[in-house]
């Protein structure tokens, strides 16, 4: 089969000027790939030819501008995924295409086409299937998930949870960095209280994953109801309930609920058979909402409360403040959520971290005489207090 000719040309290009850096970016909406296919010629049904040789076309058109997109190795690893996901729904990222020469040669049809290839859909899609989670770096992440057996009347702590194993060896897989396993682990066999504290309360968990550097946990619960025997084998239901909690906002970004059952020759073999079931269709769903969070996040921001106490004058020193804001490199939104009392409070949408945007407010402040006597109070979750304290 022929491959797509090399030919590559700018059709669309705006410029993004990055907050207050001034740094020029060029960002592609559009491109236009010259791109050959071919279509065996059956039975003389040069028609169904004819259309198989344009879907060829559209594919490699699409191939050749994912090629810009993702490097070679990853494209080698996930082919799977680009084969399922993207090319096989190529004419969804194609704007529009025209034939430039075609016919039959040999025993096959062959047609050349021009196409303009949507590029920002092509990498919305790239970024859901994680083939470009580069430009974001591979995210650090914690996990605090539990696994019990609920067997006569009973209920006994799984030592090794398959359900932690299967998201673990998943997420690992797709370039996720893992954190503080070794503190889960004691959480779950040691300090069970506490465990259960965190994963009811997502602030506390939030606190947890910040102290340990993770961007995102993963908390929740799967429990294994033991069903004994039936028809001759050990049978048993999990009922997994996994939450992934953004720790700099403290903001669930994904809660999947899924139930399996299972079963095996043996009562322990059950547990884990209905645990990797569930593991399965658990993950996927938990990646994809973590993904598409951000997604979100790309274009607006996360959502941070942030709050001016001690003012005595809105328009001098309130006003002031959320103009501050708006200077901040990486803000994307400032709203007023209240004002009464001598407290201002504010939605402000970042696309950085809770301790940038700290950094950021300092730097703003510096040398404004208005904002000598402020102070900072609290700085957790998504909350970031501020005070003047004279």
């Amino acid at each position: 089969m022929s491959r797509c000719l090399t030919s590559l040309m700018m059709v669309t290009v705006f410029l993004i000027f990055q907050g207050g850096y001034g740094q020029e970016r060029i960002v592609l909406s559009e491109r236009t790939v010259k791109a050959v296919g071919m279509g065996a010629v059956i039975d003389d049904n040069v028609a169904d030819a004819r259309r198989t040789a344009i879907r060829d076309a559209q594919r490699n058109a699409v191939e050749q501008a994912c090629g810009t997109l993702v490097s070679s190795e990853t494209k080698v690893k996930d082919f799977q995924l680009l084969e399922d996901k993207i090319y096989a729904n190529a004419s969804g990222f194609i704007e529009d295409y025209t034939v430039e020469k075609e016919g039959v040669e040999g025993k096959s049809y062959r047609v050349d086409i021009l196409a303009t290839i949507k590029v920002e859909s092509l990498k919305d899609e790239l970024k859901a299937i994680g083939l470009l989670m580069e430009e974001r770096g591979y995210p650090k992440m914690m996990l605090i998930v539990d696994e019990t057996v609920k067997k006569d009347g009973g209920i006994t702590v799984v030592e090794h949870p398959t359900l932690s194993a299967e998201i673990e060896n998943t997420l690992l897989s797709k370039g996720f960095i893992l954190v503080a396993k070794d503190y889960s682990d004691r959480l779950r066999l040691q300090e069970r209280d506490l465990m259960a504290e965190v994963i009811a309360d997502d602030q506390k968990a939030a606190e947890m994953a910040l102290s340990y550097g993770a961007e995102v946990v993963v908390v929740g619960t799967n429990e294994i109801d033991d069903l004994g025997i039936v028809n001759a084998f050990y049978q048993s239901d999990a009922t997994a309930s996994i939450r992934a909690i953004i720790a700099s906002t403290a903001q669930v970004v994904a809660n999947v609920k899924e139930q399996k059952r299972g079963g095996s020759d043996r009562a322990e073999s059950s547990y884990i058979e209905t645990s990797r079931k569930v593991g399965t269709a658990v993950v996927d769903n938990l990646i994809e909402r973590i993904v598409q969070n951000w997604r979100q996040v790309e274009k607006r921001g996360s959502h941070f409360v942030v709050k001016l106490y001690g003012i005595t004058s809105y328009r001098k020193q309130g006003m002031a403040f959320i103009n501050l804001l708006k200077t901040i490199p990486g803000v994307t939104d400032v709203q007023q959520r209240s004002y009464g009392g001598g407290r201002l409070e504010l939605d402000v949408r970042y696309r950085k971290a809770l301790d940038e945007l700290v950094a950021g407010i300092w730097q703003q402040m510096e040398g404004r005489s208005e904002f000598d006597a402020v102070d900072q109070k609290e700085a957790i979750g998504n909350n970031l207090i501020f005070e003047f304290m004279e």
